[in-house]
């Protein structure tokens, strides 16, 4: 077990070259014009039986000739432009827990960039989302000859829509052709001694640390995971297993990353990463304003940069006859909550921040002290150079709202008992919980949710936050009410 620390990262990727078990070929799901060999119209927001949900600028898709016959070509002339295009199945009468496949050829020219990949999301009837499963760490990108990719995920009674599609990312040629989607029941499946092995571990774990280890049955869990599972020979083919088991405990925060997540995680760049780094500016020459995002990275030398971006925007502004502080938190959907806190600790007026409340009722603090988030098991991420503010004890708006998530709610929980402090926005996403990290026999880790937030003052959250001031947004509005509203209230401050 790792030491308590609160993470969000939605691991959707999970890819397979190989059947987990001999199975008979499954039925295959009818799909509109799957090869591309339909003669049609290319258009901005369809491909014949395919929805283009999103297409960048700089992006041109056509239907050309290729080696399968007829294919989609899609060539992108910027790093940063997405094509994600579609196809909705309905699915009926309701599935008993099932896996779907999903097949496609797939073939790249020089292409730069996150890559190309092929994409599964389950829905309810109600169009709410239940599932997705991608290909994030696996996407094909350079120069890759035609090649079949494979994905699963899995269905449960709750399923009624199934979308599949194909996304290319970054700068370059992305290639795609001869989609096949099917689905497999599982019943009469049973798990393989290494399935029951791991599972086994895993349950161990959460019978001992969730924080819904008294409420879920997770003999049966395990059951149905086992069937997932099937005969599988090598603990990569029980991850989409694990990841149905993880989603049936119900704290929506709960997830694993395999070994070489594991090793991206605390190894890989910022740009392997995707790092955002927060940013900073003086609004109307009289209000600084940080805009905190998420950040996943367990790298140290990531970490201290992104909270020395923070501390140097904190430095610089401590410098100017302010009004007050903007802290805002609509986009910090989770991650890693040190680096955050040791960026923005100048601004809090104690050590105790707050605490993870584990299933035994032990409160494990997290603080901020000399340019460092500290914790019970030492420092956890170290600021370069810390900063120690002019005595002038400015109001301090923070913001947040739905996007607001584990991490970021951390965050946000810091900052309540704060004198001159007040929320504003809308109610959080409701992870304010602390995710604990145990390392699994095959070298994956899992993040298992296993405390609840408790803030400076004893009180205990585990859902939503409740800004102190509400404030809806407004699409139709211009410019940024919640600011307006947080630069009012400083001026009014007293």
């Amino acid at each position: 077990m790792r030491p308590n620390s609160n993470w969000i990262l939605p691991l959707l990727s999970i890819v397979y070259f190989t059947h987990c078990t001999v199975q008979p070929e499954p039925p295959a799901l009818r799909l509109q014009n799957a090869d591309f060999e339909q003669a049609c119209s290319v258009l901005d927001t369809a491909i014949c039986g395919w929805q283009i949900a999103w297409k960048s600028s700089g992006i041109d898709p056509q239907l050309v000739a290729s080696p399968h016959g007829q294919s989609l070509r899609v060539e992108s002339t910027k790093g940063e432009a997405v094509f994600y295009f579609e196809q909705k199945i309905e699915l009926s009468p309701p599935f008993e827990l099932s896996i779907v496949e999903l097949q496609a050829r797939a073939h790249t020219e020089q292409l730069k960039g996150q890559g190309l990949g092929i994409i599964i999301t389950v829905e309810d009837g109600e169009g709410q989302h239940l599932y997705t499963e991608n290909m994030r760490n696996s996407m094909l990108s350079g120069n890759q000859d035609w090649q079949t990719l494979l994905i699963q995920a899995y269905l449960t009674k709750a399923a009624r829509v199934l979308k599949i599609g194909g996304i290319a990312y970054g700068e370059g040629i992305s290639w795609f052709d001869d989609f096949v989607v099917s689905i497999s029941p599982i019943a009469e499946r049973e798990g393989s001694t290494l399935a029951r092995s791991y599972f086994d571990s895993v349950g161990a774990i959460i019978a001992q640390h969730s924080i819904r280890k008294d409420s879920i049955d997770l003999e049966n869990i395990k059951d149905r995971a086992l069937r997932l599972a099937g005969q599988a020979n090598d603990t990569k083919a029980c991850y989409l297993a694990l990841n149905y088991l993880l989603a049936q405990l119900g704290d929506h925060h709960s997830f694993f990353m395999r070994p070489e997540e594991v090793e991206l995680f605390e190894n890989g760049d910022e740009s392997d990463l995707m790092i955002t780094y927060p940013n900073s500016r003086l609004l109307e020459n009289a209000y600084a304003y940080i805009k905190i995002p998420g950040m996943r990275s367990g790298s140290d030398a990531l970490m201290t940069a992104f909270a020395d971006t923070i501390q140097t925007a904190i430095r610089n502004f401590d410098r100017l006859p302010l009004k007050g502080w903007i802290v805002d938190l609509r986009e910090d959907v989770g991650g890693n909550m040190h680096p955050m806190l040791a960026g923005i600790g100048p601004l809090f007026d104690a050590d105790t921040l707050g605490s993870l409340q584990d299933v035994y009722g032990q409160d494990h603090f997290w603080m901020y002290r000399d340019g460092a988030s500290v914790s019970a098991e030492g420092i956890d991420c170290q600021a370069t150079d810390p900063v120690k503010l002019r005595p002038r004890q400015l109001p301090i708006a923070v913001l947040v709202g739905p996007n607001t998530g584990s991490s970021g709610e951390a965050v946000t929980i810091s900052f309540i008992g704060n004198d001159r402090t007040r929320l504003f926005g809308e109610p959080t996403w409701g992870l304010s919980t602390g995710n604990d990290e145990f390392d699994l026999p095959d070298g994956a880790r899992l993040f298992l949710t296993s405390t609840v937030m408790v803030d400076r003052n004893g009180k205990r959250y585990g859902g939503p936050i409740q800004p102190d001031t509400l404030v809806l947004a407004d699409p139709e509005r211009k410019g940024d009410e919640v600011i307006e509203v947080a630069m009012r209230w400083i001026d009014s401050a007293k």
